[in-house]
């Protein structure tokens, strides 16, 4: 998400989009609001919303800023991209 902020400065390209369709709002996901159209998303972001951490001088509700992160089983179903990875990842905030 932080990624689609229009820069004020610089060559103006195309933002950044995220993948999918926004969730009706009486029918959002269990766990993390994102975790249908996260890139990173792993098991646990479809099952628990994660706490609002301090992130880079901002808040954010993501797991990729918790400790529990790298212990995660990585996602394994169809929506999202899914990051099977345990190495570190270029971790980009989504706020609330």
């Amino acid at each position: 998400m932080i990624e689609s902020i229009p820069k004020l400065q610089g060559k103006t390209e195309e933002l950044p989009v995220i993948k999918g369709s926004v969730p009706n709002p009486d029918e959002m996901p269990s766990g993390c609001r994102f975790s249908t159209r996260c890139a990173f998303a792993k098991q646990e972001c479809f099952v628990q919303s994660p706490e609002e951490v301090g992130a880079e001088g901002h808040p954010v509700r993501c797991w990729m800023y918790s400790d529990q992160w790298q212990q995660m089983t990585p996602y394994e179903g169809g929506e999202s991209d899914g990051n099977s990875s345990s190495e570190a990842v270029d971790r980009q905030p989504i706020r609330d």
